[in-house]
């Protein structure tokens, strides 16, 4: 989490954050949120788990039970 955070503060990248659990994704998005200062958030959207930074950087959150959902359709 911690390398995640500082690519949103220095660098303009998008970053893809995979986890297991669409509830450790909202979690971890939640905690980002309270970390970064909120003059440094340009777009954050809970619904949708992205968080965008004046530095021109994104973080998308992804869980795994989509892909298996997915899989046994």
């Amino acid at each position: 989490m911690l390398l995640c955070l500082e690519w949103l503060l220095n660098k303009s990248e998008d970053i893809i954050y995979f986890t297991p659990t669409y509830l450790l994704s909202k979690s971890i998005y939640s905690k980002i949120i309270k970390l970064l200062p909120k003059d440094l958030i340009v777009k954050s959207n809970s619904q949708e788990l992205i968080i965008e930074t004046v530095t021109g950087s994104s973080i998308k959150f992804f869980s795994g039970e989509a892909a298996q959902t997915a899989r046994r359709k």
